[in-house]
């Protein structure tokens, strides 16, 4: 029987090799059990990438939905707290219009005059509300104001109310200039004339928020506010019975107004909770898909512990095999 053996650089490289093969495969299975997925993904899928890729395309389409119900809820969340805040500006105006206009003391009048104008600066001020450098009332030109300051649109008003000699004649001025082209939509709104494109929330879904400060249902509450606030501006003075007249009919107005404002909240609302139920839906399929995926690369633990220490067992052997021969000598193989 012939015997074969190795030469020492032969049998050096022999160790070498199998000391690499085994590092390469403690270090994979080092990091499989760390991770808890397999290092040769195209083994696993057996070259196949089809399922994974139909995965990992679903889940990205999924993040981008999650993205935009993100940025929806926070938008829709800004929006309804400036609304809530007009709304609540008008709600407690209006019986204090009638209150003092029943009253009939020019003092009075002219105390809900200079409140009715701040609140109707504050109801400007908040369609003004802006979140991420974005204009939530203006429309597309998401990048300016939405409406003009007080000030400007009240001049507006004082110009168009010149002529006029009762309180309502000065009610009817104020409506047809924020009805008119060129009055509030030329003078007092600053936004674009097309409103937000509707967003994508969910596969096949999509949702619209662009309510706009122009918007018909705004503009009842924003006249009714205007009217009041041009008692502060000095309109029908001297006329004592005109103003109180005029104070009740702006009371009146904003009553009357909040049923198109309530519809407003009421659509904006609805809105919401689409948004709500879509991001639940798209976290829960977002969760399944990664379920998924996780069942498709995932390693069994225990099987990968258990070659983890065999191949330790392995490295620990070889590193013994190679330091005897190492220090084998003549002697000893005699």
């Amino acid at each position: 029987m012939a015997l074969v053996s190795l030469g020492d650089m032969a049998q050096s490289f022999m160790l070498r090799s199998h000391n690499a093969r085994l590092k390469a495969d403690l270090l994979r299975q080092s990091q499989e059990l760390s991770t808890g997925r397999v290092q040769d993904v195209g083994r696993r899928v057996g070259g196949d990438f089809s399922q994974l890729a139909g995965l990992e395309r679903s889940l990205a389409r999924i993040d981008a939905f999650s993205l935009a119900t993100r940025e929806a809820t926070v938008l829709t969340e800004a929006m309804q707290g400036a609304l809530g805040s007009i709304s609540d500006q008008a709600t407690s105006l209006a019986p204090n219009l009638l209150t003092a206009a029943q009253a009939g003391q020019p003092s009075h009048v002219d105390a809900i005059g200079a409140d009715a104008r701040g609140r109707f600066e504050t109801a400007l001020s908040r369609l003004n509300t802006r979140v991420g450098d974005r204009s939530l009332f203006a429309g597309t030109t998401t990048n300016a104001p939405a409406v003009a300051d007080g000030e400007t649109i009240l001049g507006a008003l004082v110009t168009a109310t010149a002529g006029a000699t009762t309180a309502d004649d000065v009610a009817q001025a104020v409506s047809d200039w924020f009805d008119d082209p060129a009055g509030f939509a030329t003078i007092g709104y600053l936004g674009g004339t097309q409103s937000l494109s509707p967003l994508s929330i969910g596969e096949g879904e999509r949702v619209s928020i662009g309510t706009r400060a122009d918007d018909p249902e705004l503009r009842g509450t924003l006249k009714a506010l205007a009217t009041a606030a041009l008692l502060d501006e000095g309109i029908l003075s001297g006329d004592t019975a005109a103003r109180a007249a005029l104070a009740s009919r702006a009371g009146e107005d904003l009553l009357a107004a909040q049923g198109d404002w309530s519809a407003l909240q009421a659509r904006l609302g609805v809105a919401q909770e689409r948004i709500s139920s879509a991001e639940i839906r798209n976290a829960a399929e977002s969760s399944a898909l990664q379920i998924a995926r996780s069942d498709l690369l995932a390693i069994d633990p225990y099987d990968t512990a258990t070659a983890l220490q065999a191949t330790q067992t392995q490295l620990e052997t070889l590193y013994s095999i190679t330091a005897r021969l190492t220090r084998l000598n003549l002697t000893d193989y005699l």
